[in-house]
């Protein structure tokens, strides 16, 4: 077996019918060409490979080259090693070569162009998603275009469209999951405005169930109350902050339980506009845990004359959450600020349910914009009024806050960022790394409810935390105290 190999030079990836074939001088049988000697000789990739030692590191593995200087180089070695790296034939940078000569960048911008053109020509309608998606790395850019065939796909379909890209050009094409990964990178790149993806996914869901009421009346009036009540009230509630994953499938499930009604109505032959208390009993007899669902629907359907008034007993609700013991909370609170180990992110959350009784859906939804930062103070804006940081949480929001802003993007810049652009980390992700922790978020927030609404005025606690004050009002009640200047501090705010 010779001694001195030199590995085939790669300028392109080398498919395999055009791999040249010969007689391997080790092996002596026709196969494809993986290596040559230093003389020229033929060798596969089964000879070639032989395990020697390693020049730089010494450990006996497959020699991948052999640098200027004579020595023989595994591949993780000649991975690191300068020689590899070779001035870009396109900006002249040099680094570590993709293909034909060219750097990650320059390759990752050509393949793209390519995919976007039509007979070698990009319409002005695709620059602005040719320029979001050019805002990734390249070398991130070409694996996320390898990755799935379905993204070149929907790529040469845009490329292929006559416009520019928008939000409704997106939700016609299909599959779903690329579009919405596709949705995230044009966001976070300026080539589409952000939108309240749950509240878009929502108004696309919705007609699709209101159709399956299947009397053409008992539809048409669904369809005005989901139109003209329910997205009329997420709408002017995602101006304030988006819809979060929980609200949207509250919706789901309301509505799904309000369409069961008109169709069982009409198995009975009995129109919606003539049904009377007697039949709506007999509907919930089975399952009285539907009335709380149909209850706003009627209520919207008697104000509106397309029912009559009836009535729908509804639960007397009371409070049936775990609290958590106060030295167990403050041993908690402890744990979050001393222990090191814990990441950044995971403390702040922790330490924002424990202290500032903070739901996750909008812990996770907190940006850079809701952080007003000085050198002396840290200030969260978590209702109307914003909140100064106590100096347990001051270090960690800052330093979320730094890396917020480092972010290279055109959509919000998240303080608990996700694995995708534009998304922040979701709610279930957060519960997961909080458990191992102890800490239980809704147990948290009960807890800190309580407590903060026994020290604070209702219209204080609704001002800093952003709940209701009718909220804060029920919390103090289930605390056990009372508050008399809570009514004189509100009357004069």
């Amino acid at each position: 077996m010779p001694t001195h190999l030199h590995r085939r030079p790669h300028l392109r990836p080398v498919h395999q019918e055009a791999t040249p074939r010969a007689i391997c001088v080790g092996c002596h049988r026709d196969n494809q060409v993986g290596y040559r000697t230093a003389d020229g000789e033929p060798l596969c990739s089964s000879c070639g490979a032989t395990h020697r030692p390693c020049a730089q590191c010494g450990r006996t593995l497959r020699i991948q080259a052999i640098a200027p200087n004579g020595d023989e180089l595994c591949p993780t070695c000649w991975r690191h090693h300068p020689a590899r790296k070779r001035p870009c034939s396109a900006c002249g940078t040099a680094t570590h070569l993709h293909h034909h000569g060219l750097c990650p960048d320059c390759a990752a911008r050509a393949r793209l162009r390519e995919v976007l053109s039509v007979e070698g020509r990009m319409r002005p309608g695709i620059e602005p998603v040719f320029n979001a998606l050019l805002r990734q790395p390249g070398t991130n850019l070409l694996y996320w275009l390898n990755r799935r065939p379905a993204r070149l796909s929907v790529l040469r379909a845009l490329a292929g469209m006559g416009g520019p890209v928008t939000h409704g050009t997106l939700d016609g094409l299909r599959p779903a999951k690329v579009i919405d990964n596709l949705r995230m990178h044009l966001v976070a790149g300026g080539a589409l405005p952000a939108r309240d993806e749950q509240l878009a996914a929502l108004e696309r869901w919705l007609p699709t169930r209101t159709a399956q009421v299947r009397a053409p009346e008992s539809r048409k009036v669904l369809q005005a109350y989901v139109t003209w009540h329910l997205l009329r009230r997420l709408r002017r509630f995602s101006q304030r902050r988006p819809v979060s994953q929980a609200q949207a499938h509250g919706v789901r499930a309301y509505v799904t339980q309000v369409v069961r009604l008109p169709n069982w109505l009409r198995t009975q032959n009995v129109a919606l506009s003539a049904c009377t208390q007697d039949l709506l009993d007999a509907w919930l007899d089975d399952y009285p845990a539907r009335g709380p669902r149909v209850h706003g629907f009627l209520a919207w359907t008697s104000r509106n004359g397309h029912t009559r008034q009836m009535a729908v007993g509804l639960a007397i609700p009371t409070f049936t959450g775990q609290l958590i013991a106060r030295d167990t909370r403050w041993q908690l609170v402890n744990r979050l600020i001393h222990d090191d180990e814990i990441p950044v992110s995971d403390k702040a959350a922790g330490l924002l349910a424990l202290l500032f009784a903070q739901d996750l859906s909008r812990i996770v939804a907190l940006a850079a914009k809701h952080v007003e930062v000085s050198p002396s103070t840290v200030l969260l804006r978590l209702g109307e009024v914003p909140a100064q940081m106590p100096l347990s949480l001051d270090d960690y929001i800052r330093t979320l806050h730094v890396r917020a802003m480092a972010t290279d993007t055109a959509g919000e810049r998240w303080l608990l960022p996700g694995r995708f652009p534009s998304q922040h980390l979701s709610r279930s992700q957060l519960v997961r790394r909080l458990h191992p922790l102890g800490v239980r978020p809704r147990m948290a927030r009960s807890t800190a409810l309580v407590e903060l609404a026994s020290e604070l005025p209702a219209v204080i606690v609704s001002r800093l935390l952003g709940i209701h004050q009718n909220t804060a009002d029920t919390w103090r009640r289930i605390g056990g105290q009372d508050n008399n200047y809570a009514a004189e501090i509100a009357h004069r705010s």
